[in-house]
């Protein structure tokens, strides 16, 4: 940790304010799983798409993502296509949860 220049702090366990950094990511991850996965068995499924969401999120005030500061680049969830084939009155998340999977899927079968 030297070499990399970390000061290594330790934060009080009952005191969620002294790591504020950590707590809001944690909460923020609690809240994307509360969206996404209906029942516990489903958590693995999710847990890719929740974490490129994470990582792909730039940060308020560095305007940096996770993803920029490691590779020093974007991250490439696709090109902007034409929205023709948009969802009609998606009426719940798990819905557009499939839809955008599917998405996915087509465009990565035409960018490979």
């Amino acid at each position: 940790m030297k070499s990399l220049n970390i000061k290594h702090r330790i934060s009080a366990a009952k005191a969620p304010r002294s790591n504020g950094l950590a707590e809001a990511l944690v909460k923020r991850l609690s809240d994307l799983i509360k969206i996404y996965v209906k029942n516990d068995s489903e958590i693995e499924h999710y847990l890719p798409l929740i974490e490129m969401s994470l990582r792909a999120t730039a940060h308020t005030q560095l305007n940096l993502s996770p993803f920029q500061i490691i590779h020093g680049c974007r991250m490439n969830v696709g090109e902007p296509l034409e929205l023709t084939d948009t969802a009609k009155l998606i009426q719940d998340q798990q819905s557009y949860y499939n839809w955008i999977i599917h998405r996915l899927k087509r465009t990565m079968m035409l960018l490979c």
